[in-house]
């Protein structure tokens, strides 16, 4: 049990007002960009809404404008405070105990952290009812679960005892929890990321014409890498590919959409490749569906080193009818079907990944027909209605029963 520090003891017992049930979630994560966490946040609170619940999320730091208008929807607060999620407890204890009497919450529901935290018994310690955690953790290349001393395990079965749930957004992710042997199964949880249909059908419709943005030529069949810029993505492993493939198709041209540490690594790559007529870094985009991304590419390619806990990016290139040429890593290989809405290659190998960009840059036909497949498969399985309606449905709130998965 974790001693609680001067002025965060619980609400004092006594008459209470009636007050909406809260789901506070907790995302440590800087809310640049409208992505699948801007659009998860926004959904869930339009479900918790028509529930007559409230819903509150809390980042290290405000949004962005863009993405504050985005959020702006009935029923939902958002604040921001660094020390909630900092690593000093003698600050971190202290933020989150305000947090927890100010929204007095029924569930607290933690996404983007560390599994080895004070808060879920801070939260019991303020009566929440239920504390649930998603790992949403990518793993790194070849990284083997192992098992850790008996002693290891008893101490973080006994730091985690209060979370009711761990969801997984993916079986990758869940294997890999279940691989520590410091949860049953019987907490854990497979619940996929999920995509907003809605706002994809818009974006087709409004979303800018990056082609004519960016000056990229309307016959080139576009092949797009979104992404941060760090060595796990594999921008290198696709930089090497497309020397390739631009050998064999001159009609192609490469897309990164991104930012990140190895920006100057992967643009010296390009210029010694001496591809850079036909390659183009775009930088961070704050919201990729309706700046086109997606409608502008052809092709979506997701050459990762590390294993993927999910990637949004995949489901989100099918929702939008585009072929996928992904690494056999994580969880890609749950998100995109083999010869069905995509390819998958090995890790680093740049040759089979060149191969099968080839194979869909000469065949139209089969890129249109990978597209919808895959379009159909999110439909299927991968919608963020659906997401949302577990996500309710394992809060567990009063009034809450026998929830219909769409």
């Amino acid at each position: 049990m974790i001693a609680e520090p001067s002025g965060c003891s619980p609400p004092a017992e006594g008459p209470k007002a009636v007050v909406p049930e809260t789901v506070l979630s907790l995302f440590d994560i800087n809310p640049k960009r409208i992505d699948g966490t801007a659009m998860f946040v926004k959904a869930l609170a339009t479900e918790l809404n028509q529930l007559g619940m409230r819903s509150v999320a809390c980042f290290p730091s405000d949004p962005v404008p863009l993405v504050q208008n985005f959020l702006n929807t009935p029923g939902l607060s958002v604040e921001a405070d660094p020390a909630v999620f900092g690593a000093r407890y003698t600050k971190s204890v202290p933020a989150v105990c305000r947090l927890l009497r100010r929204h007095r919450p029924s569930v607290v529901h933690m996404h983007f952290m560390g599994l080895i935290s004070p808060i879920p018994w801070l939260a019991k310690r303020f009566g929440v009812k239920r504390i649930l955690f998603t790992d949403h953790a990518s793993r790194p290349e070849n990284v083997l679960v192992a098992l850790q001393p008996a002693l290891k395990r008893l101490l973080a079965r006994l730091i985690i005892h209060p979370i009711d749930r761990v969801i997984s957004v993916s079986r990758y992710t869940q294997s890999a929890l279940l691989g520590l042997r410091s949860l049953p199964l019987s907490r854990l949880h497979v619940v996929l990321n999920g995509i907003d249909m809605g706002r994809v059908a818009t974006s087709l419709v409004e979303a800018r014409d990056l082609r004519l943005l960016l000056g990229i030529p309307p016959d080139r069949v576009l092949i797009t890498q979104v992404c941060w810029l760090i060595p796990e993505k594999g921008v290198i492993d696709l930089i090497a590919a497309a020397k390739i493939v631009l050998r064999a198709c001159p009609s192609a041209y490469f897309l990164v959409v991104g930012d990140g540490p190895d920006k100057d690594k992967c643009n010296r790559a390009v210029v010694a490749a001496g591809i850079q007529a036909s390659f183009l870094f775009a930088g961070e985009l704050s919201d990729v569906f309706m700046d086109g991304v997606f409608t502008a590419s052809d092709i979506v390619c997701q050459p990762s080193r590390w294993q993927e806990a999910f990637c949004w990016v995949v489901a989100e290139a099918m929702a939008f009818g585009k072929p996928v040429v992904a690494t056999r890593t994580g969880a890609l290989p749950e998100v995109v079907s083999e010869g069905v809405s995509g390819f998958l290659v090995p890790v680093r190998d740049t040759d089979r990944l060149a191969a099968s960009l080839v194979c869909l840059v000469t065949d139209a036909a089969l890129r249109r027909r990978m597209g919808e497949a895959g379009a159909a498969d999110v439909v299927q399985r991968l919608t963020l209605q659906r997401n949302i309606c577990e996500h309710v449905s394992l809060y567990g709130l009063q009034g809450v029963h026998d929830r219909r998965i769409l």
